[in-house]
């Protein structure tokens, strides 16, 4: 009996042990599948007896039973040499992916699984698996080995595209306007739908038979390319008209018929259902789709245009625009990108990320049709949550973690219960093209800023009044906006919904039938008030008047809501907007730069875009037509300071410093900015250690050098010290050995002095060659009262820089902010734009932190262009720029370069938005770019602040200027000239007589009850 009992038991552990073994050895496999690209020779089955090398005779020996690998597919290449140059698998879904590689390989970045796979060479070599862990669609480069025998990829499936060969995917394209006519691609085909004269010659004949579509011609081509696999995609276009992400395809030029144009075939690879757009070209002749098979449709459906109601308790969500660089979660700074663009600019619910809080949200459409959410992909949904094909997108956490948009039919009404996520806290994201949520409230006013109420934050813009703990908790976390503590605040409200308006004034006396007081109030300091009223509002009303403040202990009216949204704020002046902060509250754009390419791109360059928090970098964005349009290049992660862009050779340089008190550095990119050399040392950028400051200030090229001027910024002290450095035209810039530095100016505060005048310091300098031919450092100097004057350094040599006080010191025009001067051998002058300070604004306060006025350096809000034959005596042009508010409005720092007759520049600019407003002038929100026509065509006579009115006309004829108002109400003239000297001052007068003045441009300002028109006047 003893007997049978042991043999049982060694039975049942026998058999234990062999169905473990698997389990032991080689780990469940998992069975996604791959794309490889790359130059692959044969695929192969994972089984005994399959050839593992295409160019010996090597077969797989000794698989290991029950690996859970047998019959998967693996890439069959040529053995003593890594397999695949630049090769890359991409996983179709979130998982492991394996490579299979000899046993004792050491691969950085992949696991090797314990134990052989298998043998070959009759047992002599031994293989192995090793797995990595990814995301679908990341592109995995095929790792190198460190014993030269490579490794070759190995999943359940794969699909693998060589690049050499012509690839035969099939294409979807998407047009709203039915535009497009699906030909074949033969010899004597019609290029164009309208012009029967322009036919194809001489096409290639590998794509022979193909299909493209015709277009009308003479236009951009506006659509969708969506690739039906995997593989490559191919548009026609005139040869040199694409770039970027377009590469021309070798020997495929052919010819249009009549103009004998040159044509090329361009590619780009995809995945398997990636939306592209029709490409735009620099010749605005369009790119025509070119593919084995198209499908043509015209009209797609687009998304539900709905408004959807959102139902949840306390306040705990917020209602954002869904674009590239919105702050996903309240709580957390990541921003999305990718945003699908027929979603772009619908609206999402953000929450607080890492709390599971959407289960108790209803979303309730207002018509028939779909509802949408944003979702971790691959998660579980119910079955009647339906993923949407290409509405990928990321937040940019550590992992880049990937969302995609999920749909659900309803009807109008219905409610819609979120989906439970179980534990995955990145939650669920209502989507529509307008949310309701709480109360969401327009508002119009004049100098609003809006924020969030909790206790110990601020409560009006550049004041430091707080909120106190007496706040009533029905307010916390809700937005409001507020003006400046003495102006009137918001002036009238509406909003979509019949609900509870709070507002908050500073007195209790209010006899309305329309604003109840509550019975609460809050603290403002030690003896003020805010006492808060509510109405019910009904949306019949339209617009609803807000009661002003009253004269004794006055402060701004505040409104409370959800969501606010600013609907009156003020343009920005012309320009494009190439990138704003991401977070103004606390990161401000920095270092504007500009330059343009050989091939005619411009290059941009800023700190502060893309980033909500953390360490500051560098974002590049490029335009190939002439600034209408900017794309990114990198997003904040170039780390350098005071960066100033330049090109030298044909490639792109970045030069500034490794911090705010950093060591002097250089970059270079040879791809317009996308990658950067990283300077680690004296042979690769490092050029200077130590503590040093500058800013995106201009290089000259002059006697074979190339030359920029820097300053020390020593910490402990602060004392900057001036000099100019210098390098070789053939030589490398990135070693420091090649680059020599003269002495180091220290200056004296004496310098300047009398009438409160004072020479605080010299700083971001720039080089430029005088009319002698030498080289010359023109400095900004920091003098906060007079705010005029720069200085003028010499330089004698390579070592040595010298200044003379007694003739250095010129009158220049907004010298007490950073400018660039560059010189134009067409005008023979020297050019600049600077903020020239204008008499109007330098007594200008408030009740807050400009109390006792703003100092010169602080007076950014007019930009002027000016000129000089010389260097020392400077002409003001034109003024380009001309805003009354020096507390908030900031157009500064600008970089700029010659474009034929214009100028083109760049520019750190404070200045409000729906979002409220900048926290000073100095602290950007916008990195803007301008174009300014005709720099040398004399003086422009167009007005250059917005009016919000159509009331008032300003003209001169016959040596007078005549002003005509609507109205009977008051008003006050006054007439400044170019250099913000007030000329004259004169109430309720229509017409002034010039006849004494000289000639010139001036500028006429009418102040009607607090609102401000200006207008440049030439008198002739």
């Amino acid at each position: 009996m003893l007997l049978v009992l042991k043999k049982r038991l060694y039975n049942r552990v026998f058999y234990l042990l062999f169905f473990l073994m698997p389990f032991v050895f080689i780990q469940a496999a998992d069975e996604m599948s791959i794309v490889v690209r790359g130059k692959i020779y044969e695929k192969e089955i994972f089984q005994n007896g399959s050839r593992l090398f295409t160019n010996r005779n090597y077969v797989v020996e000794n698989l290991a039973s029950g690996s859970g690998f047998g019959g998967f597919e693996f890439l069959a290449s040529a053995g003593g040499r890594d397999i695949i140059d630049d090769g890359v698998i991409i996983p179709l879904s979130d998982g492991i992916i394996y490579i299979l590689a000899k046993s004792t390989a050491t691969i950085p970045g992949w696991t090797k699984i314990e134990n052989s796979i298998c043998t070959y060479d009759n047992g002599k070599s031994t293989m192995a698996l090793f797995q990595k862990s990814v995301n679908a669609n990341d592109e995995i480069e095929i790792p190198q080995t460190d014993d030269f025998q490579g490794a070759t990829p190995l999943a359940k499936n794969i699909t693998y595209i060589n690049p050499d060969l012509i690839s035969e995917t099939g294409i979807t394209v998407y047009d709203k306007d039915n535009s497009f006519s699906v030909r074949d691609f033969w010899n004597g085909s019609m290029l164009f739908t309208a012009n029967p004269i322009y036919r194809l010659s001489n096409i290639p004949d590998d794509f022979s038979g193909f299909q493209f579509l015709a277009s009308t011609g003479n236009e951009d081509n506006s659509g969708v390319i969506v690739a039906q696999d995997y593989g490559k995609i191919y548009v026609i276009a005139r040869k040199d008209a694409l770039r970027n992400e377009w590469s021309p395809v070798e020997n495929t030029s052919f010819y249009s018929d009549y103009t004998c144009d040159e044509m090329l075939i361009y590619e780009r690879f995809v995945s398997k259902g990636d939306s592209v757009p029709i490409p735009k070209t620099y010749d605005l002749e369009g790119a025509s789709p070119l593919a084995k098979h198209i499908t043509h449709i015209s009209n797609p459906a687009l998304p539900t245009v709905m408004s959807v109601e959102i139902k949840a308790e306390e306040n705990r969500f917020e209602i954002r625009n869904f674009q590239n660089g919105a702050i996903l979660f309240r709580n957390r700074t990541y921003y999305i990108d990718d945003v699908p663009s027929m979603f772009d600019g619908f609206e999402f619910l953000a929450s607080n990320g890492g709390e599971q809080d959407e289960k108790d949200v209803l979303m309730i459409p207002s018509e028939d049709g779909y509802v949408y959410i944003a979702a971790r992909r691959n998660i579980a949904l119910p079955n009647d949550w339906i993923v949407i094909p290409n509405t990928e997108f990321y937040y940019n956490d550590n992992a880049n973690s990937k969302l995609s948009i999920y749909r659900k039919e309803v009807q109008a009404g219905d409610t819609i219960t979120m989906p439970d996520v179980g534990t995955d806290f990145r939650g669920i994201i209502p989507i529509a093209k307008r949310l309701f949520y709480g109360t969401t409230v327009d508002i119009k006013g004049e100098l609003l800023d809006i924020s969030t109420v909790s206790v110990g934050s601020l409560i009006f813009p550049q004041n430091n009044y707080a909120f106190g703990s007496d706040v009533p908790d029905y307010l916390l976390d809700k937005k409001y906006a507020v003006s400046l503590i003495e102006n009137d605040g918001v002036l009238q409200f509406k909003s979509e919904q019949a609900d509870e308006i709070y507002i908050a004034i500073h007195y209790n006396t209010l006899n309305s039938d329309d604003w109840e007081y509550t019975g609460d109030s809050f603290s403002v300091g030690s003896n003020r008030r805010y006492y808060i009223y509510k109405c019910l509002y009904n949306p019949i009303l339209e617009w609803v008047d807000i009661p002003k403040p009253q004269s004794e202990n006055r402060m701004s009216s505040i409104i409370f809501g959800n969501n606010i949204h600013w609907v009156n704020h003020q343009p920005l002046p012309e320009s494009v907007v190439i990138a704003r902060s991401l977070n103004p509250k606390s990161v401000f754009i920095t270092n504007p730069s500009i330059t343009i390419m050989p091939d005619g791109d411009y290059i941009a360059s800023c700190t502060g875009a893309y980033r909500v928090s953390g360490k500051s970098g560098v974002s590049v964005f490029l335009s190939s037509d002439r600034g209408l349009t900017w794309q990114t290049q990198t997003k904040n992660n170039v780390v350098i300071n005071y960066g100033n862009l330049f090109v030298h050779g044909g490639d792109l340089y970045l030069m500034g410093t490794s911090g705010i008190n950093g060591d002097v550095i250089i970059r270079k990119s040879e791809d317009k900015g996308i990658t950067w050399t990283e300077p680690t040392d004296s042979q690769t950028g490092v050029l200077i250690e130590g503590e040093f400051h500058s800013a995106p200030v201009p290089v000259v090229v002059h006697d074979g050098r190339i030359w920029r001027a820097m300053e020390t910024n020593p910490k402990e002290s602060g004392l900057k010290e001036a000099f100019v450095m210098s390098a070789s035209v053939t030589s490398d810039l990135l070693k420091a050995s090649n680059w020599t530095s003269t002495n180091r100016l220290a200056y004296d505060t004496n310098w300047i002095s009398g009438q409160g005048k004072s020479f605080k310091q010299c700083l971001e300098g720039n080089v430029v060659v005088d009319p002698s031919g030498n080289i010359v450092n023109v400095l900004r100097v920091d003098e906060q009262e007079y705010g005029g004057v720069a200085a003028i350094a010499k330089v004698s040599s390579l070592q040595e820089i010298s200044f003379n006080p007694a003739t250095g010191i010129i009158d220049f025009p907004g010298g007490g902010k950073k400018f660039t001067i560059r010189y134009d051998a067409k005008t023979g002058k020297y050019w600049t734009l600077s903020n020239a300070v204008f008499d109007e604004d330098r007594d200008k306060s408030h009740l807050g932190i400009y109390a006792s006025g703003i100092h010169c350096g602080l007076l950014r809000n007019r930009l002027v262009l000016m000129n000089s034959e010389d260097l020392t005596t400077w002409e003001i042009q034109d003024t380009l720029i001309n805003y009354d508010n020096p507390f908030f409005y900031g157009f500064q720092y600008i970089d700029w370069q010659f474009d034929g007759d214009d100028i083109v520049a760049v520019s750190r600019t404070a200045f409000e938005d729906e979002r409220g407003l900048p926290i000073r002038q100095h602290d950007a929100n916008y990195f803007l770019f301008h174009r300014f026509e005709n720099y040398n065509k004399g003086h422009d006579t167009s007005v250059t602040s917005i009016s919000k009115s159509e009331v008032l006309e300003i003209y001169y004829y016959n040596r007078n200027i005549y002003i005509r108002l609507t109205g009977s109400e008051p008003f006050a003239v006054m007439v400044y000239d170019l250099l913000g000297k007030l000329v004259t001052k004169k109430k309720n007068v229509n017409v002034v007589n010039v006849a004494a003045w000289a000639a010139g441009v001036y500028v006429v300002q009418v102040n009607q009850n607090g609102k401000l028109y200006s207008k440049k006047i030439i008198i002739s």
